[in-house]
């Protein structure tokens, strides 16, 4: 006996239905999908825009060695702290500023009698703090906000650029620069700068609930 056309149709349609999701659950469904795509799209530029910052400063530590040896000035180097870490702003960029400094550092502790330059990091759960101290004369009372103006210098010859172009840079990654004398002598120079919220490795695997 055959089943007549009807009931076969309208067990196919029954079936079918069964198999769909709901209105309210295609809908959630369809967001769910939307946030994974705006993370990593969100992802996927703040890795663009940011650098792992102990590789940024094994490469500017190694560019500035040769001066720091001419100079007679021991350094020390240890980012340790922040291995693999990155944080918010272009590798060449946090090279270039960090170069900058330590040939600061090295020209204000080079005349001292026991000169040194240190590059140290720590780290919290959203932010990176960089550190560049010396064994030099520190601000000898100097206005912090002065010396990092546009034209400001104390060398012969400087330019007066070297902070100031360094503070603009770290505001656009809303990343600050502080100096401040150090206790027992020299000056310290911090860089404060933002951790990524997430990058596309840490959404490897990731899932919405």
């Amino acid at each position: 006996a055959t089943r007549p056309m009807g009931k076969d149709l309208a067990a196919g349609l029954h079936s079918r239905a069964r198999g769909r999701k709901s209105p309210p659950e295609e809908i959630a469904a369809g967001a769910r999908n939307l946030r994974q795509t705006a993370d990593r799209l969100a992802a996927a530029v703040e890795e663009r825009l940011s650098c792992k910052v102990d590789a940024a400063m094994r490469t500017a530590w190694r560019a500035m060695l040769p001066e720091l040896e001419e100079c007679g000035v021991a350094g020390e180097l240890d980012s340790v702290a922040v291995t693999g870490m990155r944080v918010r702003i272009r590798e060449h960029e946090l090279v270039m500023i960090l170069q900058d400094l330590i040939r600061n550092a090295v020209e204000a502790a080079a005349g001292e009698s026991a000169p040194s330059v240190r590059l140290a990091a720590t780290a919290d759960v959203r932010r990176v703090f960089l550190e560049v101290l010396d064994s030099g004369p520190g601000l000898e009372g100097r206005d912090p906000g002065q010396i990092c103006q546009a034209g400001f210098t104390t060398k012969e010859g400087g330019s007066g650029y070297g902070l100031f172009h360094a503070v603009k840079t770290l505001g656009i990654y809303r990343a600050t620069l502080k100096l401040s004398d150090r206790p027992e002598g020299g000056l310290a120079v911090v860089i404060n700068l933002m951790r990524p919220l997430h990058t596309r490795g840490d959404l490897a695997g990731a899932t919405h609930d």
